[in-house]
């Protein structure tokens, strides 16, 4: 199940395999009424594909746009990115792209690690996200988990599920706030009950 934190909207665990020529089909911006968001059945509203190449080896992993979205790339094929790192405009964006092919390519070997994503909007606005995947050469790809930056324009980090920074002291008064509320609420209670 979704869940969010300040701007970051999160997909939860996925753990969806891929295999021979099945597919893996997910909504980034989670804005659809598919299948928990992500299915290995094609749905109204999925943003990206992760799959196989459909002619030749299991050598040849690829993701793929449904909608409006690219994929960050490097020296042609789709990035691989490890934990932390940053997905925004300054990045390389195109589409379709493949993660390996024919032992070559930035995933060739195997890898658990992360693709950079993004979505337009079609006004000159994109949100930025992530997938981390594991893929194991020649056999399997698994979509573990995704997110993306709500905020338009706004870079995410690979693997980020949190708030910001800039946004943690508003999660912390908030959290102070409920705390203090319940012992507020406790107090009256203990209060009620020595009245009693």
């Amino acid at each position: 199940m979704a869940h969010m934190d300040a701007a970051i909207v999160y997909s939860g665990p996925i753990d969806l395999t891929a295999t021979g020529s099945t597919k893996i089909y997910f909504d980034l911006d989670q804005s659809s009424a598919g299948p928990d968001f992500a299915s290995l059945s094609s749905f109204s509203g999925a943003d990206f594909i992760l799959g196989f190449g459909d002619s030749v080896s299991m050598a040849k992993p690829y993701v793929r746009n449904q909608s409006t979205g690219t994929v960050m790339t490097l020296s042609g094929y789709a990035a691989r990115l490890n934990f932390g790192e940053e997905i925004s405009s300054g990045n390389s964006w195109g589409n379709p792209f493949y993660m390996s092919y024919n032992a070559a390519g930035n995933w060739a070997g195997g890898a658990d690690a992360y693709l950079g994503l993004r979505i337009a909007d079609g006004q000159g606005n994109f949100n930025y996200g992530w997938a981390h995947v594991e893929y194991v050469a020649g056999s399997s790809m698994t979509l573990r988990s995704f997110a993306i930056n709500s905020i338009a324009n706004e870079p995410i980090t690979a693997g980020a599920t949190i708030p910001e920074p800039a946004a943690l002291p508003l999660l912390i008064g908030g959290l102070a706030g409920a705390v203090a509320m319940a012992a507020n609420k406790r107090r009256k209670d203990t209060v009620k009950s020595a009245e009693a």
